[in-house]
């Protein structure tokens, strides 16, 4: 290279144009790495709004910044059919002759042959009015092709800088994937859409046989309840004439007095029977709301009421610690009730009766509650049966009872979301273990029974 000299005014002046050049070239990549930078709006364009328009008119800043462009269009390929299709044309009025230019590209095979270029493709155009270059480049990711994007120069431009259009490629590049990640959030939208709407008919058809087990329920309990009621009138006249024939016979018959003797036990029998289905269809139709109830003084309470049968049987109660829980007051002293009587009805009598009843407390905020006692007790085999109604493991001629006592025990263990089991050996106790929450779900406990 030839050496400069700065006397020359010749040299000065190219000394001049070059720096000037060198400045107009550094501010140039300034400006392109600042546009680089930016070119993430694209992306958030598609993300916050999916609207293709929107998009078309913030890629249209970034090139008509980098080429005079006198008119450009996206012809984005549609699902249906796969045909290209013009989406976007700047401006508007240019929208007829850029498909015809474009139509004529295409028979003459240029716009499939820019479809595999991954770079700018330009050419001369002659028209009728003008010369013009037109650009093409595709709109394309590693998974699919989006489209093409269709410019046009103003007349005057004589060139067209490489790195103008190594920009250009940059900035459809990031509408290719801008697009792609719009129809991906679509499709995510369409999902939740599509699920939101299956969550909200799933709900509506929750509530629906909802209402109808509820409906249900409210008719069974309402039938036992009314079916219990006129049962019971022609039972008391049973037990009236009953009672009327004994006093007119007045008979020493003692067949006579046997078969009376029968039917007034049987109407015994049958009242009771009514009434523990009475008892059972109130847990849940007349159940009391749920409040912290300390089980402690449930217990305490229940063995005031048995008073005279532990002084009977001359039972030994031993009492540990319990839990308070959110529950029914009165339905858990009848839960306990039954429990503990059982014990003191079905003790050993070879033995002082010995009940013990304790709390542990559980993961999850649940508790443990035994109820041990050492009486005849009974065949593991029957552990599930005995919570069945009107199941009786013994006959009725030893022990009195109406089979219902255990089913009602369950049905208010189920009531208040909780368990209730039995571990028992022929003659060697019994231990009914109760799993109560400390705090009831927000869901209707009445529902709990459905």
């Amino acid at each position: 290279m030839d050496k400069l000299e700065p006397e020359d005014p010749n040299n000065i002046g190219r000394l001049k144009a070059r720096i000037a050049f060198l400045e107009s070239t550094n501010r140039w990549y300034f400006h392109a790495m600042d546009l680089v930078t930016s070119l993430g709006t694209l992306h958030q364009t598609m993300k916050h709004d999916g609207n293709h328009f929107k998009l078309f008119e913030t890629t249209q800043k970034y090139l008509t910044e980098l080429i005079p462009l006198k008119t450009f269009g996206f012809f984005l390929v549609n699902s249906e059919n796969s045909q290209f299709e013009l989406d976007y044309c700047h401006p508007h009025s240019e929208k007829l002759q850029l498909k015809y230019l474009v139509e004529d590209e295409v028979e003459k095979g240029t716009f499939a042959w820019a479809l595999k270029q991954s770079k700018p493709l330009v050419l001369e155009k002659e028209t009728s009015s003008s010369k013009i270059k037109m650009i093409f480049h595709s709109i394309i990711t590693n998974t699919r092709i989006l489209g093409m994007f269709v410019g046009i120069t103003d007349s005057n431009q004589n060139q067209i800088f490489q790195e103008r259009l190594n920009m250009v490629s940059i900035v459809l590049n990031h509408l290719a994937y801008a697009l792609e990640n719009g129809i991906y959030y679509k499709m995510v939208k369409e999902q939740k859409m599509d699920l939101k709407m299956k969550v909200i008919n799933r709900t509506i058809e929750l509530e629906k046989q909802k209402a109808e087990l509820q409906k249900n329920n409210q008719n069974l309990q309402d039938f036992v309840f009314f079916a219990s009621h006129d049962l019971q009138e022609p039972l008391r006249k049973v037990s009236i004439f009953g009672d009327l024939l004994k006093k007119h016979l007045n008979t020493n018959d003692e067949k006579i007095k046997g078969y009376m003797e029968r039917i007034e036990k049987s109407t015994v029998r049958m009242k009771n029977l009514i009434d523990g289905l009475l008892q059972m269809s109130r847990i849940t139709t007349r159940g009391n709301p749920f409040k912290s109830t300390e089980i402690s003084k449930v217990v305490s309470q229940v063995l005031d009421e048995l008073e005279m049968e532990i002084k009977k049987s001359n039972a030994q109660i031993q009492v540990g610690t319990l839990p308070t829980v959110e529950g029914d007051q009165l339905q858990l002293g009848l839960l306990f009730h039954n429990l503990i009587g059982n014990s003191l009805k079905f003790k050993n009598k070879d033995s002082q009766p010995k009940i013990k009843i304790w709390g542990e407390p559980c993961d999850k905020g649940l508790w443990k509650i035994y109820v041990q006692d050492n009486g005849i007790g009974f065949d593991e085999k029957y552990c599930q049966r005995i919570f069945k109604p009107f199941e009786r493991l013994v006959g009725r001629s030893e022990y009195n009872g109406n089979g219902m006592g255990l089913s009602i025990c369950k049905k208010i263990v189920d009531r208040h979301d909780g368990e209730i089991s039995v571990n028992s050996k022929l003659n060697n106790g019994t231990v009914f273990s109760i799993t109560l929450p400390e705090l009831q779900s927000p869901l209707d406990s009445s529902l709990l029974s459905l």
